[in-house]
């Protein structure tokens, strides 16, 4: 489980989220989707995110 919602930072190439079990970068065309079209974020981009989440030690 990636985990729940901590924080967040912005910065010059999208944003990084903070959860209790780690962070995970997300690009700004991701973000510009998500919040002007969601329906065209995919899985392919969802399992991307997921795969690159960096867990805490």
């Amino acid at each position: 489980m990636i985990g729940e919602f901590y924080a967040h930072k912005y910065t010059d190439s999208g944003a990084i989220i903070r959860t209790n079990n780690g962070s995970l970068n997300v690009p700004q065309h991701l973000l510009e989707k998500q919040f002007s079209n969601p329906s065209q974020i995919t899985d392919a981009d969802l399992k991307q995110l997921v795969n690159e989440f960096k867990w805490s030690t």
